[in-house]
């Protein structure tokens, strides 16, 4: 990629970044309790929607999350 430093390029991989971690808070748990088809995630229109959701001009702010992806407690 021989853009990968680029500004823009940059900016792209971040928000992408963003909305990815967004369809994980709201859909990625245990598999018994899944209310959405993960591979539908990928369905290249959900993809192309996410990649038309991303503006150039201006980054969305981080979401809040919901902590780190293991409890404390685990080994």
């Amino acid at each position: 990629m021989h853009d990968a430093d680029d500004a823009q390029t940059v900016h792209r991989i971040v928000e992408a970044t963003k909305q990815a971690f967004g369809l994980r808070d709201a859909h990625i748990t245990d598999p018994r309790h899944l209310d959405v088809d993960i591979q539908s995630l990928l369905d290249p229109q959900a993809l192309q929607q996410l990649a038309d959701n991303i503006d150039d001009r201006q980054a969305v702010p981080w979401g809040a999350g919901k902590g780190p992806a293991t409890p404390s407690g685990w080994g």
